[in-house]
């Protein structure tokens, strides 16, 4: 009789050598992918900073297995870079709305108390609350006790945390708020008005007459100036640069400019007076415009001067290092290569030993 236990214990050994042989080969082409993968980071890191004629002629320099790698990589991570893109230009809106908010609920002037504002007239002081959402800005009655007042802008911050709660146009929230708590919005005298500023052009804030939001008429026409203003204001934005004024930034102006004298007069106040006082700012601003221009070519200048330098240097840095890094990719590659073989060899080993072992 033949020894079967003998044979079925040397096949086992045989077949958890050979697992461990195939495992060790398939650790090992994930080695040298990881070292591939990250000397083409590194290379297209130091390509990124090259100027598009010095990255053109450093990549001819790569031979055709090289760039189809490099390819590779670049279609692998380009969704990685747009996902974290999101995620950076998202925090920083929620950042952007939070200073925002803050700003709006900072100390009011003439008032060390939070929105509330003060002023005098030649016998008395009085005190009125504050509170913006946005471009819209809400005031209440004047009061000459200041803790009035204060009581006034708890009830206008419930106002503006109501309008944010609920959902749909800034037209329905601001209706439905106001109507919600119009007995409280009657005894603060609530008040709208359209504000905001625009330092290249006008030093002060620009501001439209105030409206009485407690008549649903008046309300309606101040939430149309604010639609109107903000589409202007919006289209400047969206126009706006940090270098000089272009044609299109300053047509934007010329559309919100008239845009907000034509809100005026139809508040009923005279527009060529108000006209004529516009010009009077913006003409006082004349002289910061020219002082921004003039520093934004002299920062341009310097900025010309550094990137040509740096780019000098970039090109050579990137040419003394490109041969090294291109001779560890090619290692890179022939290990990948080999290790890949070898899997393939154990792979094809341990078929044949499982039908020898059947």
């Amino acid at each position: 009789m033949c020894d079967t236990s003998g044979t079925k214990g040397m096949k086992r050994k045989s077949t958890k050598n050979i697992c461990n042989q195939r495992s060790k080969a398939r650790e090992n082409v994930r080695m040298w992918l990881r070292r591939r993968d990250g000397l083409l980071s590194r290379i297209v890191r130091e390509l990124s900073l090259l100027s598009p004629e010095a990255r053109r002629q450093a990549l001819q320099s790569f031979s055709q297995p090289q760039r189809v790698a490099l390819e590779q990589w670049m279609l692998r991570h380009r969704c990685q870079r747009t996902l974290v893109r999101r995620c950076r230009v998202k925090k920083k809106t929620q950042a952007l709305r939070i200073k925002s908010s803050r700003r709006s609920e900072g100390l009011a002037k003439g008032s060390k108390m939070k929105g509330v504002v003060s002023g005098s007239t030649p016998t008395q002081r009085y005190f009125y609350a504050v509170a913006c959402l946005g471009m819209l800005r809400f005031t209440s009655r004047k009061s000459r006790d200041l803790w009035t007042a204060v009581s006034y802008r708890k009830e206008l911050l419930r106002l503006v945390q109501r309008v944010r709660s609920l959902w749909g146009s800034m037209e329905e929230r601001m209706l439905c708020a106001v109507t919600e708590a119009l007995p409280f919005m009657k005894a603060l005298d609530l008040r709208l008005a359209v504000r905001f500023r625009l330092g290249r052009w006008v030093a002060q804030p620009l501001s439209t007459p105030t409206f009485v939001a407690t008549n649903q008429v008046s309300l309606r026409c101040a939430l149309y100036a604010w639609r109107r203003l903000h589409r202007a204001r919006e289209a400047l934005r969206a126009t706006e640069r940090a270098g000089p004024p272009s044609l299109r930034e300053e047509r934007s102006w010329l559309a919100l400019r008239n845009t907000l004298l034509d809100v005026e007069a139809e508040a009923g106040m005279p527009r060529d007076v108000r006209e004529v006082r516009l010009a009077r700012a913006e003409q006082s601003r004349a002289s910061h415009r020219q002082k921004l221009l003039e520093r934004w070519n002299r920062q341009q200048m310097a900025h010309e001067d550094r990137l040509g330098k740096a780019e000098r240097k970039r090109e050579r840095d990137f040419f003394l290092r490109g041969s090294q890094l291109l001779a560890r990719l090619a290692q890179a590659e022939q290990g990948l290569t080999k290790a890949r073989a070898s899997h393939l060899a154990e792979s094809d080993e341990q078929r044949l030993t499982a039908k020898f072992c059947l």
